[in-house]
């Protein structure tokens, strides 16, 4: 993969440039295991022929900083900061690197820097996935997990809004996770090395597809008075709101904003391109 400095500063540049080659056939990272197969075979298909921005990487050079961060000062006596665990499982090499482990108290925290909205949709799915394959991985290599947990900063954080009830008095705040059973997490990493050995299609989630909605708003206005998932919502508003000529109905297409934005194999992907000549007719 080659990555296109867009006019970064040479710095950002060189800080958004790591990149690890794909892994072999039956080799898989905890990052990958729970990402779509169909991105993680595409990605090993076509590795020489990906292009990138650099500044499409730049989240990577605020990871980077944290990781050096933790390597800095999170070390020291019963700390395990950035260590890289494998193990064997169903014929499979499976690996990841974790952030912080405290062989004290058996507990796993993950660092993330995170947009407010993060937290009021709780803890991803795809957060607690990474952390208890972290967990079985310890578990492998003799360690006892007692608890997992995700540290969040708050990028966006604002220190006037604290005076609201729900708001976090401070921009750090550390979530806990549902630490699962061993057997969990087995049956888990097992059902997913299945799917990597089937490759199917992306799943509309794993595409973070969102529906066509239908926006009703007053002629002249920007801002929607209510959006509805049907036209035929859409059109008993107007129906009801008297007279209906001062109204319009703002149809708003739904999208595969993975595919269309942020996937870097959607130019060799036949899935995005049997949808992408469905709809140019």
């Amino acid at each position: 993969m080659r990555i296109v400095n867009d006019g970064l500063p040479e710095p950002l540049y060189k800080a958004v440039c790591d990149q690890r080659e794909p892994t072999g056939e039956r080799e898989i990272s905890v990052t990958q295991l729970i990402a779509p197969p169909q991105i993680r075979q595409l990605t090993r298909e076509h590795w020489d022929s990906l292009t990138e921005n650099a500044s499409d990487r730049i989240w990577l050079a605020d990871g980077n900083a944290m990781h050096a961060l933790l390597e800095k000062y999170g070390d020291g006596p019963d700390q395990m900061v950035e260590e890289m665990m494998e193990a064997d499982v169903y014929g499979w090499r499976v690996f990841g690197t974790f952030d912080h482990f405290d062989t004290a108290t058996g507990v796993l925290t993950d660092y993330k820097r995170v947009g407010m909205a993060a937290l009021y949709r709780g803890v991803k799915t795809e957060w607690e996935e990474q952390l208890n394959c972290y967990a079985w991985l310890l578990r492998e290599n003799g360690y006892t997990v007692n608890a997992i947990q995700i540290c969040a900063i708050y990028r966006d954080w604002v220190k006037t809004q604290t005076v609201k009830h729900d708001y976090p008095q401070k921009p750090v705040e550390v979530l806990p996770v549902s630490l699962w059973s061993a057997s969990q997490q087995l049956d888990f990493i097992g059902r997913r090395l299945e799917k990597h050995e089937e490759v199917p299609d992306c799943t509309d989630e794993e595409r973070w597809a969102t529906s066509t909605r239908y926006a009703v708003k007053k002629r002249g206005n920007k801002k929607a008075t209510a959006v509805y998932d049907t036209q035929a919502e859409a059109d008993q508003h107007v129906l009801l709101n008297k007279p209906s000529t001062q109204w319009e109905i703002d149809k708003r297409p739904g999208m595969y904003r993975r595919c269309e934005t942020y996937c870097a194999v959607a130019a060799f992907c036949p899935q995005w391109t049997a949808d992408s000549e469905d709809s140019n007719g």
